[in-house]
């Protein structure tokens, strides 16, 4: 999750920053997997985007949210720039 969170701090720029609230929380780390090889041997479905294009878009759709954008518009373009991307 760390590893998530610096890429998206480093990903927003401005300044941006996290820290931890110090808090005692449940560990999560045997919940906490990303592993789509079930859908691509059920489906054969495969990621369209990395990992580092993902955090890219989601931290530009929080910045045209933010800024108030028109986020239906938003939301089908990100959905269209999907599609079209080719599969790896």
């Amino acid at each position: 999750v760390e590893f998530i969170v610096d890429k998206m701090v480093t990903l927003w720029g401005d300044d941006a920053s996290w820290l931890l609230d110090g808090e005692n929380h449940p560990h999560e780390a045997h919940y906490l997997k990303l592993d789509c090889s079930k859908a691509n041997m059920q489906l054969g479905w495969h990621p369209r985007w990395g990992l580092t294009e993902t955090l890219g878009r989601i931290v530009k759709w929080h910045k045209a949210w933010i800024r108030g954008e028109d986020m239906l518009i938003c939301s089908k373009r990100e959905i269209s720039d999907y599609m079209s991307a080719t599969t790896r």
